[in-house]
């Protein structure tokens, strides 16, 4: 019998990016605001474990307090936070959920004085939580995480992120964790524990239950080595032959190509410079549908595409009002152009001159739109 939170799953669509991030967060929040005081805070001892302090603090805090919530998608100032816990609707942890994707990088706007002018977005979260949580505690900022790595100045003292407690925790590790929840003798019949268990379920078959590499992994690698480079310089081609239409509209802040299996594609992008977009972005990429099931519906004879992305992570975004030429799909804060790979010539450098071509026409039409 399929799973819960696979048949769940299949219904959250979210076609201008992968849900998986957003939807374990929002299933990770659920089940701890279902969890019993003693259960939830071994979830929290988890969480800080690497930070080697804090739960016996917390614990009296969480003692005293009468309303212990877990919420996600808090916006703040310069970003929106994936899962907060507060006690007495006092901010207390932020955690930061990711899979395999990079961290955004923010610009620290005029008038602060911490003598940064770029960080990344857990420096972003971890200095609105440093003002807002308790004087005694100081915030703890979590990096919930299957593939990608923590910044290399996180765990070791950079005061560019405020909080006193940082912790890097691993997705594989809840697993372990909520199955042991859901095998519990005293509770098994109660709905948390069963939740446990289903999300433990999808954790696998989402092979987010191990970090070790299977033969699949191995066998991948091999085509991989061989093939990277070439795939990473073709798409940073592509994006640099259209700087000169993308530079006036973007914002300065260069974000590095990313490989993502868990987005299936190969892409890079900016945010936008328009006041009301600066949550938006502009992208480039090859994506490949039957690596990531939320594109199937744009290209359903399962061939890899190549994509131009506006789209916005802010929920709600201007990008919904702009007109764009029939060619582009419509889909709510998301405009989408894509183009089959079979239509390209197949040798390497045809390719390149055709994809920078169409690649050109769609920013221009981009370009076109927001001014």
């Amino acid at each position: 019998m399929t799973g819960l939170y696979r048949r769940l799953f299949t219904y959250r669509e979210r076609p201008d990016r992968s849900p998986l991030e957003d939807f374990l967060t929002e299933a990770l929040a659920d089940l701890l605001n279902r969890l019993p005081a003693h259960f939830a805070q071994e979830v929290v001892a988890f969480l800080l474990s690497s930070a080697g302090t804090g739960i016996d603090e917390i614990k009296e805090y969480w003692k005293n307090g009468t309303n212990i919530g877990w919420t996600t998608q808090k916006t703040i100032g310069g970003g929106v936070i994936d899962l907060l816990m507060e006690i007495d609707n006092v901010p207390f942890i932020v955690i930061e959920s990711k899979i395999g994707a990079g961290f955004q990088e923010h610009q620290v706007e005029s008038g602060h004085d911490d003598g940064y002018n770029k960080r990344n977005q857990l420096a972003t979260y971890g200095s609105w939580l440093a003002g807002k949580a308790p004087s005694g505690w100081g915030g703890a900022i979590v990096l919930l995480t299957h593939w990608t790595p923590p910044p290399s100045d996180f765990l070791n003292g950079s005061q560019i992120y405020k909080c006193r407690h940082r912790s890097v925790a691993r997705w594989a590790a809840l697993s372990r964790l909520l199955k042991s929840f859901s095998q519990s003798t005293e509770y098994y019949t109660s709905d948390w524990a069963r939740l446990s268990g289903e999300l433990v379920a999808f954790l696998k078959e989402e092979k987010m239950d191990s970090e070790l590499a299977t033969g699949h992994d191995l066998a991948a690698l091999r085509i991989y080595d061989s093939s990277a480079d070439r795939i990473r310089n073709s798409v940073e081609q592509i994006w640099e032959s259209a700087r000169l239409i993308w530079r006036p509209i973007c914002q300065q802040t260069s974000i590095p190509l990313e490989i993502s299996t868990n987005y299936g594609c190969v892409w890079k992008y900016r945010y936008l410079s328009r006041s009301d977009l600066r949550r938006s972005y502009l992208a480039v990429g090859i994506r490949y549908p039957d690596v990531s099931s939320y594109s199937v519906d744009i290209a359903p004879d399962g061939a890899p595409y190549l994509f131009v992305e506006l789209a916005s992570e802010a929920g709600t975004s201007a990008i919904t009002g702009l007109g764009m030429p029939e060619c582009w799909i419509v889909l709510t804060d998301m405009r989408l152009a894509v183009r089959s790979l079979r239509d390209f010539p197949t040798d390497p450098e045809l390719f390149v001159s055709a994809a920078e071509a169409w690649v050109n026409d769609r920013i221009i039409e981009v370009a076109q739109a927001l001014t």
